[in-house]
């Protein structure tokens, strides 16, 4: 825990923020007032010029008799297509600015965090895949689209981030079996048991079989209507689940009311399933872009991970 601390001692993140981060935000922000000024302009340039047209048309009176057509009819048209192709034109410039900020922003995040980013999707995607088939329980999934992999050498282990979806079936019968981190590193203090901690009674007990793991009581009526426990070898995990370390898990689940969880021991990896809707990097296209609290709560996202790890004393 010491570790984390002097981490976060070292600057905090808003006078990073305010170094780093605010003066690339005030630009990207004036390029969009910017293209959306002209946008807006040029939208009102067309409405002029229809109505300007369609005036003329009715004063005096012109017609296009020898092609069979409506004057005004074929002046909208015109226009409206006009306006279609302008839409189209900005909101190619939209999205390339929307990832040019993004491939800007989110790296100065990642080097305030010390964590690096794997870009190659194939890589991180073969990465996970390699991980979840090693794991003795049976994956219910057919297809994993993995949106972001992160990595950090954290107390002298490399903890590894997977922001992902397990999706089961394909088109009309698709169904989303888990969404949201995969965290997993190898385990310090390995261990004879393998233990399943999982949150009950939600939509990622889908995503698994635990029929090789044998159901286990705890005797603790609030840790029991939250968490089933399933393991291999009972009396190794009755002591790692001791009562310190039930009341750090209610702890937890109370301080981030976690969507889903599941916490597994293996002899040599520990691996967390966090359920979680929330996007870990996504920049508002409503707020401003230097909108201080959105990049606090990114930022806030990673760091709870690893305030986690050492509140459940984990590595």
């Amino acid at each position: 825990m010491e570790e984390y601390i002097e981490e976060e001692q070292r600057e905090s993140f808003y006078d990073y923020y305010v170094r780093e981060i605010e003066p690339v935000a005030v630009k990207y922000e004036f390029q969009r007032n910017q293209f959306m000024k002209s946008y807006f302009i040029n939208v009102f340039k067309i409405v002029i010029c229809m109505s300007v047209s369609i005036f003329l048309i009715n004063r005096y009176q012109l017609q296009i008799s020898d092609l069979g057509l409506d004057p005004v009819g074929l002046i909208v048209g015109v226009f409206i297509l006009g306006a279609l192709i302008l839409f189209c034109s900005y909101w190619v410039k939209f999205n390339s600015w929307v990832k040019n900020i993004f491939n800007e922003v989110i790296p100065k995040l990642l080097e305030y965090l010390g964590v690096e980013k794997l870009s190659n999707p194939h890589e991180k995607t073969r990465f996970v895949e390699t991980y979840l088939n090693s794991l003795e329980l049976r994956q219910k999934y057919d297809f994993i689209t993995v949106k972001n992999y992160l990595k950090k050498q954290y107390k002298g282990t490399i903890v590894n981030i997977v922001e992902m979806e397990l999706i089961k079936g394909c088109g009309r019968g698709k169904k989303i079996v888990f969404q949201g981190l995969f965290v997993f590193f190898e385990n310090p203090k390995e261990q004879e048991a393998e233990i399943v901690i999982k949150q009950n009674k939600n939509l990622i007990e889908k995503a698994f079989e635990y029929n090789v793991l044998e159901l286990l009581k705890i005797n603790n009526e609030e840790f029991e209507r939250i968490y089933d426990v399933y393991t291999n070898n009972p009396q190794v995990a009755k002591k790692i689940l001791n009562f310190k370390f039930i009341a750090k898990l209610l702890r937890l689940k109370k301080k981030n009311n976690y969507q889903s969880l599941i916490l597994s021991f293996e002899k040599n990896a520990i691996h967390l399933m966090i359920g979680c809707k929330t996007e870990l990097f996504k920049i508002s296209t409503v707020k401003k872009t230097y909108d201080y609290e959105q990049y606090k709560i990114m930022v806030s996202n990673i760091q709870n991970i690893f305030k986690a790890i050492d509140e459940l004393e984990l590595i």
